[in-house]
C-alpha cells in the first residue's frame, strides 16, 4: 500500500481536531484526544506525522496556563470521569485494545493456563504454589528495576542474592512486607515483617536508614521518630536475618513485591505477587490496592488506622490471598479481569521500529520507559524543556517524546511551549496538556476510604460528597494545545 504524502493542498494535521474546539460544557475526554492523535501517529500509511511530542505541565494554577496559540489549537478536556483522580500518564501512554484483540487475548490466556497446567501435572501430581510463581517474562516486565545480572543498581547500590541451601528448607512459602521512609537518599527501609503459611511471625524488625530521614511517611509506614529511638539494626543486619530464613528455593509472597525487594536490596526470583495474581479490571498499568483485594476476597478491613499501616497485618493478608488463589485454581478470580487490558505505547512503537524517549522524574522514568524506551530523569521544568529541545535538534530525534514536570507559578509556559515548537522537526505534532493540582482530591479520597470503615466514628455524608464532587470537577479540567509542522516539501 502506498503512503499518502502530504502536499501543500493536503489538509493540516490539526484539521480533524477543530471539532474539539468548543465553548460548550461538553468537553471531550482526554482518551478521545489520545485516540485521534495515535490513529495518525501509528498509521504507517501517513507520512505527514513522523514525530510526536507530548508535554504535560502538572500542578498548574489558572494564571500559569498559556494563552491560546495563534498557530495551533487550544481546547478544554475532561481528564477523568465521576470523582476519579486523573492519571494522565495511564491515559496517554496506554492504548486500549480492540474487542477483537480482547477476545484473542482471552483465548490465548486460557490456552497458556491449560498448557501450564498440563506441563506441571507431568512434573508433579498436585498443582501447588510453584504454579503461580512469576514467570521469566513477568520477572523481565515487572521486576526490571532489580539488577539480577549485575547485582549492582544504576546508581552503584549493591544488592545481595538469596542462595541455595544444602538442607531442605522448613519454609516452603513466606510472606514479606516492608515499610519505608523518605531520606536524603530517597526511599529507605524502616521496618520488615515476614510470616509463614500459618501466619506465624518469623521476623519483625525496625531498621535504621543509612541516611537522614526527611519524611517518616507515618500515615503509611506507621513509623515515627520515637519508633526508631534505640534502634541499632542496619540494612546489612536485616539482610543477614532475611538470608537465614529465605533460600533461593523459598517462594516469597508480597503485594507489588518488587518495591519490598528494592528496599531490602535483595535479589530473589521465586516470587508470588498478589498484584499479578489478582489483576486490575482495567488491566496494566493499573494495580489493585492490597486494601481493596483484602476487603473483596477476604472480607477484612485493613490499612484504615490513622497511625499507619501494619507490616505484619499486610504480610498476613498477602499470604491469605495467595493461599486463596492456590486453593481456588488458576481461573480464579476469572480471566475476564484482563479483558480491558491496554497496550503500552512504547511497546507498540518498538514493534513499529520507532524510537521513544521519556523525560520525567526518576521514578516515572523507571515505570514508563520499560526496556524499549530511552529515559532522561529531570526534576524541574526548565531542565525538561532544555533536554527535549536538545533531543529534537539532534540528527536523529526520537519519534516519540514524553515530557512531564510541575509548572511553577512564575514560569513562562508560553515561551517554553514556543521554544519546543520551534525545535520540532518536519512532520511533527506537539501536544501540550496542562493539568491542575490533585492533592486536595487525593486527600478527600483518603478521607472517604477511612470513613467507609464500619469501625470509624465519622461518616461520609452528603456534604462531604458534594465537596468531593466540586473538587473533582476542578481537578479533572485540563487544557490541551496542539501544534503541527508540515513535512519537507522534498519528501
Amino acid at each position: 500500500m502506498t503512503k499518502r504524502k502530504a502536499t501543500s493542498s493536503s489538509p493540516s494535521l490539526l484539521e480533524p481536531f477543530e471539532v474539539l474546539v468548543t465553548d460548550g460544557a461538553d468537553k471531550p475526554s482526554l482518551g478521545i484526544v489520545r485516540d485521534m492523535v495515535l490513529d495518525l501517529f501509528l498509521d504507517s500509511n501517513i507520512d505527514a506525522m513522523q514525530y510526536l511530542v507530548m508535554l504535560v505541565l502538572t500542578d498548574a494554577s489558572p494564571s500559569t496556563v498559556a494563552a491560546a496559540p495563534v498557530d495551533g489549537l487550544q481546547f478544554s478536556v475532561r481528564l477523568a470521569d465521576g470523582d476519579a483522580i486523573p492519571k494522565v500518564d495511564a491515559t496517554l501512554l496506554y492504548t486500549p485494545t480492540t474487542k477483537v484483540d480482547q477476545e484473542a487475548a482471552k483465548k490465548m490466556q486460557k490456552k497458556l493456563v491449560k498448557k501450564k497446567i498440563k506441563k506441571l501435572k507431568k512434573a508433579q501430581e498436585e498443582m501447588g504454589p510453584s504454579f503461580y510463581v512469576a514467570s521469566d517474562s513477568e520477572i523481565a516486565e515487572y521486576f526490571r528495576a532489580l539488577p539480577f545480572e549485575t547485582k549492582v543498581a544504576d546508581d552503584g547500590t549493591a544488592f545481595v542474592a538469596t542462595a541455595p541451601s544444602s538442607a531442605p528448607s522448613s519454609h516452603r512459602m513466606l510472606a514479606l512486607d516492608c515499610e519505608m521512609c523518605k531520606t536524603t537518599r530517597g526511599v529507605e527501609l524502616t521496618r520488615i515483617s515476614i510470616v509463614d503459611e500459618d501466619y506465624k511471625v518469623l521476623l519483625d524488625e525496625f531498621v535504621l536508614p543509612e541516611c537522614r530521614i526527611v519524611d517518616y511517611c507515618t500515615q503509611f509506614s506507621g513509623i515515627t521518630k520515637e519508633t526508631l529511638e534505640g534502634c541499632t539494626n542496619t540494612l546489612t543486619d536485616i539482610q543477614a536475618k532475611v538470608l537465614d530464613l529465605v533460600t533461593s528455593d523459598t517462594i516469597l509472597v508480597g503485594h507489588s513485591i518488587e518495591n519490598d525487594l528494592l528496599a531490602l536490596r535483595l535479589l530473589h526470583r521465586r516470587v508470588l505477587d498478589t498484584s499479578l495474581l489478582y489483576p486490575h479490571p482495567k488491566g496494566p498499568p493499573f494495580r489493585s490496592a492490597l486494601r481493596f483485594l483484602t476487603a473483596t476476597y477476604l472480607k477484612l478491613q485493613i490499612q484504615n488506622d490513622a497511625s499507619g499501616h501494619c507490616s505484619i497485618e499486610d504480610a498476613t493478608c498477602t499470604m491469605k490471598l495467595a493461599q486463596l488463589k492456590i486453593a481456588k485454581g488458576p481461573s480464579f478470580p476469572g480471566t475476564q479481569a484482563k479483558q480491558h487490558a491496554s497496550r503500552k505505547l512504547v511497546n507498540e512503537l518498538a514493534k513499529l521500529k520507532k524510537s521513544a524517549l521519556i523525560v520525567d522524574s526518576a521514578s516515572a522514568c523507571r515505570s514508563l520507559a520499560g526496556s524499549t524506551a530511552g529515559a532522561i530523569p529531570c526534576p524541574t521544568l526548565d531542565k525538561v524543556v532544555h533536554i527535549v529541545k536538545q533531543q529534537l535538534t539532534t540528527g536523529c530525534p526520537p519519534h516519540f517524546t514524553w515530557a512531564r514536570a510541575a509548572l511553577p507559578t512564575e514560569f513562562d509556559a508560553a515561551a517554553a511551549v514556543a521554544s519546543i515548537h520551534a525545535a520540532l522537526p518536519p512532520a511533527s505534532m506537539l501536544l501540550v496538556l496542562t493539568t491542575p493540582p490533585t492533592s486536595e482530591l487525593k486527600e478527600l479520597h483518603a478521607i472517604r476510604t477511612s470513613r467507609g470503615d464500619p469501625r470509624s466514628s465519622l461518616l461520609w455524608d452528603k456534604t462531604m460528597q458534594t465537596k468531593l464532587d466540586v473538587v473533582a470537577t476542578a481537578a479533572q479540567h485540563g487544557v490541551v494545545q496542539l501544534f503541527a509542522t508540515p513535512p519537507n516539501s522534498a519528501e
